[in-house]
């Protein structure tokens, strides 16, 4: 296989292959007749990114079938291998202006069976002033066959964002944040991330959230049948990112519930294709959350305050309040007390009257008419002491 990549393609490769070693830890190329492919899938199996390039990426490509490797399947001939990821990416790398520095990039791979000296992928940088460098990489035939089986149309919910949408979107988010949680509704998504303390042994020890919302008006597409939240990894969606927006790639999502994967899908006008899985964590909705939890605290309310107890007065707003209020309290209560201290009087005196007049004596109680007991205000205090200025 050989492949002769122009000067105005050669920073999109570079970051194809920048997006691939944040991804996995190595990089199986497959070669078609028509199309280039390289594909790379975590070491945890979590994530998984593709990326086609059509003939007319490339200014010459071309895969020579007179070799015993070449392989045969329904699509037809390929050659497929793997190789360390930071190796290629480290060959690919021209520090400085590349349009003024470089000429061309080709990829040479031969068609050897096995691994040895022969099994080499060979990286060619023809420089403007006329001096070449050469990368010379072993690689290993590869068997395995990576694709994603989930097909985009199977999803129920998607969206689409532009280019300049999502420029600068993953500045937002710390570095050390580890999961991204994107929630969906009727009226967009809320991208969100918790900034931890450091401790993984502890995750509730959280001191902050990221929340970056995208109303329904700001993407280009979106299509939502029901409502959740989804968990999937920060670093890998940040690397997809950065792909599309070095590209000024559309990118699309499509996700569902269910432990399903979210699938990331770009594509430039036929010339190159890009697809991601990344796993995700299915947390139910919050509704029900909600709901259950707005409940059990209707249940669990404690009875109304008595306002009239003063171990009560501090949930008062204000002190000057509660004092009028225990004021007019204590006065109804002394009121209460004279009459009744009144009706008992007027009681014991006819009744000392009529004995009276039964044993002669002429000696009677008699009442004044402005008589009322003696009250005392009572003492009693909230547990706090108040000064003068509060009464």
């Amino acid at each position: 296989m050989k492949a002769i990549i122009p000067i105005v393609s050669i920073k999109g490769f570079q970051n194809v292959l920048s997006c691939l070693d944040k991804v996995g830890d190595d990089i199986t190329i497959e070669a078609r007749q028509d199309r280039l492919i390289l594909s790379t899938l975590s070491l945890t199996r979590t994530a998984y990114a593709n990326f086609t390039f059509s003939r007319t990426f490339f200014e010459s490509y071309s895969l020579d079938l007179s070799s015993s490797a070449i392989q045969y399947d329904d699509e037809g001939p390929f050659l497929r291998c793997t190789i360390i990821a930071k190796a290629l990416v480290s060959a690919c790398r021209v520090r400085g202006n590349i349009e003024e520095k470089i000429h061309n990039l080709s990829v040479y791979l031969n068609a050897a069976e096995g691994v040895g000296e022969n099994c080499r992928l060979t990286v060619e940088v023809l420089f403007r002033s006329g001096c070449i460098k050469f990368h010379k990489l072993l690689y290993q035939s590869c068997l395995e066959n990576l694709q994603l089986i989930d097909s985009v149309d199977t999803f129920q919910n998607s969206w689409e964002l532009s280019a300049p949408a999502m420029n600068g979107l993953a500045d937002y988010f710390s570095s050390k944040a580890e999961e991204m949680t994107m929630k969906f509704n009727d009226s967009g998504i809320v991208l969100q991330t918790f900034n931890d303390t450091g401790d993984d042994s502890d995750k509730s020890k959280r001191f902050g959230a990221t929340m970056v919302p995208i109303e329904r008006v700001a993407m280009d597409r979106y299509i939502t049948q029901n409502e959740g939240q989804i968990v999937f990894s920060l670093k890998e969606f940040k690397a997809i990112l950065a792909f599309a927006v070095g590209l000024r790639l559309t990118m699309s999502a499509y996700f569902d519930m269910g432990d399903r994967p979210i699938v990331f899908t770009a594509e430039s006008e036929n010339v190159v294709s890009a697809k991601f899985a990344l796993a995700t964590i299915n947390i139910p909705g919050e509704k029900s959350t909600q709901a259950s939890q707005s409940q059990a605290s209707r249940s669990a309310a404690p009875e109304e305050l008595d306002l009239t107890q003063a171990e009560n007065a501090l949930f008062l707003d204000d002190d000057a309040d509660w004092a009028s209020q225990l004021d007019d309290m204590e006065v109804e209560a002394a009121q209460a007390s004279v009459s009744a201290s009144v009706s008992a009087n007027v009681s014991a005196s006819v009744s000392a009257s009529a004995s009276v007049g039964a044993s002669g004596s002429g000696s009677a109680f008699v009442i004044e008419e402005d008589f009322a007991p003696s009250t005392v205000r009572n003492p009693k205090r909230p547990k706090y002491d108040l000064d003068d200025d509060d009464w």
